[in-house]
């Protein structure tokens, strides 16, 4: 089961399926086939939550390869802004103790 993206065009919203396994928080489009959407995934551990970014290329969504803290077990992306289709930026959050005890830390990407 993949992850839930609506589309909105000629008035109407519909369903895209997706084969992408991931909580997205938030997508952005620079353009008519360049979207981006941004969220987390859950890892092998339960505090282990790896930021994610899909992009929808020809017609379909796939994961890419992002960056995270590495020194952190939670990174989670809640936005993204693409003011063309070659620069996007990600804003979120990384955090050491995945029970939110440690305090959280800005992550930019």
């Amino acid at each position: 089961m993949g992850s839930h993206i609506e589309h909105y065009a000629g008035g109407v919203w519909s369903t895209v399926t997706t084969n992408v396994s991931a909580t997205l928080t938030a997508a952005a489009c620079s353009g008519i086939g360049t979207c981006w959407a941004v969220g987390y995934t859950q890892g092998p551990n339960t505090n282990d939550n790896p930021a994610v970014v899909v992009e929808e290329a020809s017609g379909g969504w796939s994961t890419i390869a992002s960056p995270s803290a590495s020194d952190h077990d939670v990174n989670k992306l809640q936005g993204v802004s693409c003011p063309s289709s070659h620069s996007c930026w990600a804003v979120g959050t990384a955090q050491v103790n995945a029970n939110f005890l440690a305090a959280g830390e800005t992550l930019i990407l």
